[in-house]
């Protein structure tokens, strides 16, 4: 019986180091397999990463491309305004003399019509003054000062007139935009006499980028009176 016992338990023994032996050597196969995937994990990762890094430089790399050159089309759109600005100034301080010269014979017309209203009996005015001749057409003058011929259209016509299309800041557009902007202020100048009266023409024909980029430089040029 003792025998019996001693051989079971060599048996019992035998089983249990091979048990352990089995399992050390499992657990080795699953440390080994779970290295394996994380190694397959991080390189997957890694190469995720760099074709993420890879599409968003793609895509931002063109996008601010785009935006520097829309912004360089705004700046040339505003040098050209403030040239074309500086010129029609120029222009008008060249032709003061006209200017005043409209403005005596503008008090002379009026000087005229008081004396009419006082002697009823001459309504001419011939008693004491001469025939006063008409002012001068400044517009026009000034346009043939500059070398612009005047307008061919009527009051009617000029209310007619096709409004430019809104600009938005394309490349593609501006030529055409500030072709049309330019034939507005030749055909209607006294509605855009001033230099003001032009830029925020222009602004409110703006459009996207073009209209952020014409509020920030609005906002510089001239502060937001609710602000205060």
């Amino acid at each position: 019986m003792y025998e019996e016992l001693k051989v079971l338990r060599q048996q019992v023994k035998a089983e249990l180091e091979l048990l352990q032996a089995e399992t050390t050597s499992q657990s080795e196969k699953v440390t080994t397999l779970t290295e394996r995937i994380a190694d397959t994990l991080t390189k997957q990762c890694e190469g995720m990463t760099d074709l993420l890094t890879t599409e968003t430089t793609s895509i931002v790399e063109p996008a601010h491309k785009e935006s520097k050159e829309v912004n360089d089309q705004l700046v040339q759109l505003h040098e050209w305004t403030k040239k074309k600005i500086e010129q029609e100034t120029q222009d008008r301080i060249n032709n003061d003399t006209t200017i005043k010269e409209a403005g005596e014979a503008a008090l002379k017309t009026i000087a005229s019509l008081k004396r009419k209203l006082r002697d009823p009996e001459d309504p001419l005015g011939t008693a004491s003054t001469k025939r006063q001749r008409p002012a001068p057409d400044i517009t026009r003058h000034s346009r043939q000062q500059s070398g612009i011929p005047p307008p061919p259209f009527t009051k009617k016509e000029l209310r007619n007139l096709p409004k430019p299309d809104k600009y938005d800041g394309s490349s593609a557009k501006l030529k055409a935009f500030l072709n049309d902007v330019a034939t507005v202020f030749v055909c209607m100048p006294v509605t855009y006499e001033t230099a003001n009266d032009k830029i925020l023409y222009v602004g409110a024909l703006l459009t996207d980028c073009a209209k952020t980029w014409y509020l920030a430089n609005e906002q510089k040029r001239k502060p937001d009176p609710l602000s205060g």
